[in-house]
């Protein structure tokens, strides 16, 4: 299909042939030192997509060398339908480095492999066999729940749970923050999940607007209960008028700590850094729900959102005019037009063609029915 060339940005006169994609490619991410590569490939027909790791880490892993040995070794590190978003394994996140480049971030002793390290140290330990730190929707069929795992750089199946939302609020943990000086000489240092990691959060729930946290997991080596250790705390860094504004809701929802499910060697401080007001007062009070229901032509059952208008009460307004606000989309198979998408518990955002403003007008929104 598509040739993937490299060449180094000094010593090599000429590009090089690093990849032969066996669907299109679509992109690559790359270890620190650039002696391993996460290929991303996908075939539109078959909804398929894969990861291919490349390099010194797919020799570790137990890679195929390619006919032309003049290719690195290769391992087909994930291989799955993208429309089954309940399967997603997320993303692996990525640092900044000196020279303004993203890299993976990769957790670990990168010398060590999976046998090497046993079960003496396990993933996510200093000394353990290298991981990857994945970020997520977590779809589902209650709905969206982000998570955070670590991932074997050698084996997507070996992988372990750190953080999982429970909504309500929705809460998702996002992309790492560097906490060290930008300096080549610190570009080969990797996160240590020990010494905790520092990533974006933002919190959300139907009546208040996402709001921006400075968040830090740390893995033990030990249960926190074992150490003392209380799992989640949260605080803010706002000044006091600006976070006691005498709404007792809106403070005991935006600084209690998390509600999410926690490995239990997991600690996670969440430090609340922004107090945005409702962008639309005219709709505070809308109220938003999941429907599920099923095709009458062929029973496919499928997932829409109902946006009721502020003050609606069903016995005293009664039956409301309906705008059904639709988009068609694609899908390869019964069991993936099913699935669940996006969260009853998210802020709802109007931007200036969302059909939502039409529930400023007593109408009630049915938004993506298929």
């Amino acid at each position: 299909r598509d040739i993937v060339y490299r060449q180094l940005a000094e010593g090599e006169a000429s590009p090089r042939v690093w990849f032969h994609s066996e669907h299109r490619y679509s992109g690559c991410s790359w270890h620190e030192g650039g002696s391993t590569g996460i290929v991303f490939e996908s075939w539109w027909r078959t909804r398929n997509t894969r990861w291919w790791l490349v390099g010194d880490m797919a020799r570790v892993a137990g890679g195929e060398q390619p006919t032309d040995t003049n290719l690195p070794p290769r391992l087909k590190y994930i291989d799955r339908n993208y429309e089954d978003v309940y399967s997603d394994p997320g993303s692996p996140l990525v640092r900044k480095t000196s020279r303004g480049t993203y890299v993976i971030a990769v957790a670990g002793d990168k010398t060590k492999s999976l046998a090497d390290a046993g079960d003496e140290f396990p993933l996510g330990h200093a000394s353990g066999p290298p991981c990857y730190i994945a970020t997520g929707t977590g779809q589902s069929e209650e709905g969206s729940r982000p998570f955070v795992d670590i991932i074997s750089c050698e084996d997507p199946s070996r992988s372990r749970r750190l953080y999982h939302a429970k909504p309500p609020p929705y809460e998702s943990l996002s992309s790492l923050l560097s906490e060290i000086s930008m300096s080549p000489e610190t570009d080969h240092v990797e996160p240590n999940l020990a010494d905790g990691i520092s990533m974006w959060c933002s919190r959300e729930d139907l009546l208040h607007p996402s709001q921006q946290y400075l968040a830090k997991l740390t893995l033990h080596d030990s249960p926190a209960a074992d150490l003392g250790l209380v799992a989640s705390t949260a605080s803010t860094i706002l000044p006091e008028s600006s976070a006691d504004n005498g709404d007792e809701e809106k403070e005991d929802f935006l600084d209690d700590p998390s509600v999410a499910v926690l490995d239990p060697c997991v600690t996670l401080d969440v430090k609340r850094i922004t107090e945005y007001p409702h962008p639309h007062p005219q709709l505070q009070g809308m109220t938003k729900k999941l429907v599920r229901y099923k095709r009458e032509s062929d029973g496919v059952e499928l997932t829409a959102k109902l946006y009721l208008p502020p003050g609606y009460d069903k016995e005293r307004d009664g039956p409301l005019p309906c705008l059904l606000w639709a988009y068609p989309k694609e899908f390869k198979s019964r069991e993936a037009a099913s699935q669940v998408r996006g969260s009853p518990h998210t802020f709802a955002e109007v931007g200036g063609t969302s059909p939502l403003v039409f529930a400023c007008d007593g109408y009630a929104v049915l938004d993506g029915p298929g």
